[in-house]
């Protein structure tokens, strides 16, 4: 059974259940510390086996989910209520942060329908591909909803990123503080595709010494 089968199993699909699922994917010897799985780098490394994305979910998962959901808690949900959305998510790895903001939406009974389209982007195919399988579960496997973009950031067009929705929300998650991302290059992409509302979360690690 593929991942992409288990995944879509799953009922009632939430970022829990699929860091429950990625726990018991991890080899026994590291299942009680996956963060020691060869090839994660502290969760830095771009992943390249299946093993990797398991171990990587099994390790940050939790944390992700803290980090993201004390930042969209800060939305007015009614901004979101009534509005159709466009999700971009930059450095997507697995989704997960997508994945999170699906849930909050779900929590705030906000219907998925109003997700019109979801950009991903990320530069490693096997972690974009579990982002799309993740992404496309809670939306019915709407592939017309989701487009995959196998880019660095700082290769990103406005092209790759138009909305035509009246929200768009952007996600940065664990990325802006990467020193070789050209954050001038970044923002005017981002500034010659602006229509409508556009909406950004950014989160990071603390590291010292970031800005």
């Amino acid at each position: 059974m593929t991942y992409a089968d288990k995944i879509f199993q799953i009922d009632n699909l939430t970022f829990d259940s699929i860091i429950e699922l990625n726990k018991s994917l991890v080899p026994i010897p590291y299942r009680s510390c996956p963060w020691n799985y060869p090839g994660l780098d502290h969760g830095t490394a771009i992943l390249t086996t299946e093993v990797q994305c398991s171990a990587y979910i099994a390790a940050y998962g939790a944390m992700h989910q803290a980090k993201i959901q004390e930042v969209l808690y800060s939305i007015k949900v009614d901004d979101f209520r009534n509005n159709d959305i466009q999700i971009v998510d930059w450095g997507c790895g697995q989704g997960l942060a997508t994945v999170c903001f699906i849930d909050y939406l779900n929590k705030q009974d906000i219907p998925l329908d109003t997700i019109k389209k979801v950009v991903l982007i990320e530069p490693s195919d096997m972690a974009l591909s579990r982002a799309l399988v993740h992404v496309a579960a809670y939306l019915g496997n709407d592939k017309e909803k989701v487009s995959s973009i196998k880019k660095c950031l700082d290769d990103v067009t406005p092209d790759d990123i138009k909305s035509e929705q009246p929200i768009t929300v952007h996600l940065f998650s664990n990325i802006l503080d990467i020193p070789s991302i050209d954050l001038l290059r970044l923002s005017n992409v981002i500034k010659g595709n602006l229509q409508g509302q556009h909406y950004f979360f950014c989160w990071g690690p603390l590291n010292y010494g970031n800005s």
